[in-house]
């Protein structure tokens, strides 16, 4: 078994190298410039096209999520006493807009 003197002086130890870790922690800089990356790490700059694409994704998800929180906010209105009725009515809801109109030719 341990004695207290072993348990104080295992603890002692303890603190002296948490101590240290966080002066090494504050002296670590926060920050860094690109021109300081290493040359392996260093990114290239994103292609047009992907970025595009990348930027049309965001777009739609966008679109998702404010259409699905305008339902949401129609739903709380109705004061639904059931769980998970409320995902269900918006994703039929939703579901049903995603179809285009044959006579518009358009989404929604």
């Amino acid at each position: 078994m341990h004695t207290a003197s072993t348990l104080r002086a295992t603890i002692e130890q303890a603190d002296t190298e948490l101590s240290a870790i966080k002066k090494q922690r504050k002296e670590t800089p926060k920050h860094l410039t690109y021109s300081e990356l290493p040359e392996v790490d260093r990114f290239l700059k994103l292609a047009t096209r992907s970025k595009h694409f990348l930027d049309i994704i965001k777009i739609l998800a966008y679109r998702a999520e404010t259409a699905i929180a305008h339902l949401c906010t129609e739903l709380n209105a109705t004061e639904t006493n059931y769980p998970g009725t409320d995902l269900r009515m918006i994703f039929k809801s939703v579901s049903s807009k995603a179809h285009p109109k044959p006579c518009l030719g358009q989404v929604f």
